[in-house]
């Protein structure tokens, strides 16, 4: 009796067309993936710096010996914004940080100048870089933030601005660009710790929205609400 062992081995074209499938499916996710990974890494990020913030002003407090911020480097930003606090390669003043730290103006016509958008729209005016009085700095680890102090006001003594990688792209409201307040206390909030009534949803309609002043305030307080997932 003759046994008779068939070959259960691919042929050429069906490895062909398995890898060209595979190489389909790749193009199609992996850009999604590569931009769910570079969402999450500037969610966790801002995390990381207001949580260094959150430290300065828990130490301002033990160093002052006192519980409110009010008397502390907060009501300076050129007090507070130094080497003492933060590691700093370039310090921009009012009247530079727009051009040199931000790469930007109030007219945003030059093409070689950061164009920040919202989730929702391009061309937003980030009201917040140049309000109040404030001092912009860049970081040796590439964040780009401006401090001011909140004057006028008992629930807050100073605003952040902070975009996570400086200028670089995608320069995104609630993607790497980001802000918020610091409270007398010294806790770091979105406008709602300040009194400022949004529910979870209207925050992020707003921060995704972004063309108000602070409103990338509320890209903060949106991703506490997602534990700090991406805002899609």
């Amino acid at each position: 009796m003759k046994i008779t062992i068939k070959s259960m081995a691919f042929t050429l074209v069906e490895v062909l067309i398995t890898l060209a499938i595979i190489g389909i499916v790749a193009t199609l996710t992996l850009p999604r993936l590569i931009s769910n990974i570079t969402s999450r890494s500037y969610a966790t990020q801002i995390k990381n710096f207001s949580a260094q913030i959150q430290q300065l002003a828990t130490d301002q407090l033990v160093n002052h010996r006192t519980n409110t911020l009010f008397n502390t480097d907060f009501t300076s930003a050129a007090r507070f914004v130094t080497n003492d606090n933060f590691v700093i390669t370039k310090v921009c003043n009012d009247d530079t940080a727009l051009t040199d730290c931000w790469k930007t103006s109030a007219n945003v016509s030059s093409s070689r100048r950061v164009r920040y958008k919202s989730i929702y729209s391009n061309n937003v005016t980030v009201s917040s870089i140049s309000t109040g009085t404030g001092v912009s700095a860049i970081l040796k680890n590439g964040i780009l933030f401006r401090y001011f102090p909140v004057e006028n006001n008992d629930n807050a003594i100073g605003y952040f601005t902070v975009d996570v990688n400086g200028v670089d792209g995608p320069n995104i409201v609630g993607k790497d660009l980001f802000g918020f307040y610091v409270t007398p206390r010294g806790q770091i909030v979105d406008p709602t710790g300040i009194g400022a009534v949004a529910s979870e949803s209207v925050r992020e309609s707003r921060c995704k929205d972004g063309t108000t002043i602070y409103y990338e305030s509320y890209c903060y307080g949106s991703l506490i609400d997602k534990n700090w997932a991406p805002i899609e």
